[in-house]
């Protein structure tokens, strides 16, 4: 992963995004994807984060317990789609959040109230080919994954099913992380690890670009199209 990048104002961020856009075809990449955190810690998903057990059977029990308890509140059509959907309200999965859209990762990284006073990151994944799971052709995992999300053999790039406001909101997508003797951080993934670049969001910069990518649209009530979103909104513009 390529690390050192530090941002001084939107320009730098948008030249920095057009660049990586432009080298796409020439590493391979299928497409540009990104991801704002507050720290910068591991690229792991909500389940891995402090386990080194198997976690298969855990997220099998709170999966068949979600579809138990709440299954007249939510649509889906698949144990994948099911896993997303939990994902989006707050279940840990097996799933880290991703976005085509670099201004929603942009405040992703850095709408925490708790956290303006330090630096925070966004990472910039240019996507191998040989990584996206599709079911264009007869071959793909896909189907499998469907069914039974646990069974991934490879950690891989997901688009799902646009099947909740928040993820056509968000762009969203996903890397779905198999256990194969532990999670592992996508940083240290071979097939992706050289395709990653972090940029350092300075602290100092973090109020103003809120208010910048407010007047681009991007904001808690366009990220979340709900009444929690509203409200948060309301929070910031009114502090």
């Amino acid at each position: 992963m390529i690390k050192g990048q530090e941002i001084a104002n939107l320009l730098e961020f948008f030249t920095l995004i057009d660049r990586k856009q432009a080298e796409r075809e020439r590493n391979n990449a299928e497409r540009i994807l990104y991801r704002g955190q507050l720290d910068c810690n591991p690229l792991l998903p909500s389940i891995a984060r402090n386990r080194t057990s198997n976690t298969r059977s855990l997220e099998g029990e709170m999966l068949s317990y979600i579809e138990r308890v709440a299954h007249l509140k939510i649509d889906y059509d698949s144990q994948l789609d099911l896993l997303i959907t939990a994902q989006h309200y707050g279940l840990k999965t097996r799933l880290l959040d991703w976005t085509s859209n670099p201004l929603a990762a942009l405040y992703f990284a850095i709408e925490k109230e708790y956290g303006i006073d330090k630096d925070s990151y966004v990472y910039i994944f240019e996507v191998p080919k040989e990584t996206i799971l599709s079911d264009r052709d007869s071959n793909s995992p896909l189907d499998a994954v469907k069914k039974d999300p646990f069974s991934i053999k490879r950690t891989s790039v997901l688009r799902p099913t646009l099947n909740n406001d928040r993820i056509v909101a968000q762009s969203g997508w996903f890397t779905i992380h198999c256990f194969d003797n532990g999670f592992i951080p996508l940083e240290e993934e071979p097939l992706m690890k050289n395709h990653l670049t972090e940029i350092k969001i300075p602290k100092s910069l973090k109020r103003k670009f809120m208010a910048q990518i407010n007047d681009y649209g991007i904001n808690a009530r366009t990220m979340f199209p709900d009444f929690e979103g509203t409200c948060k909104h309301a929070n910031w513009k009114f502090q």
